[in-house]
């Protein structure tokens, strides 16, 4: 298995981050840090939404 962190370019590109365990639904991710930066996200993105919809429908 290979570790590769994202970059901060790679970061500021994200509009939207989210998690699931492929057990509970999908989480929103409200910040990312790397060293002393770091990004907010806004959990309450449109996308989260889509996101459920689509895990219910899967399971």
């Amino acid at each position: 298995i290979m570790s590769r962190p994202w970059t901060p370019a790679q970061i500021a590109q994200f509009t939207y981050l989210a998690y699931t365990n492929s057990v509970l639904e999908v989480i929103p991710i409200r910040t990312v840090l790397q060293g002393n930066a770091f990004v907010n996200y806004n959990p309450d993105h449109g996308k989260n939404q889509a996101l459920n919809t689509a895990w219910q429908f899967v399971n």
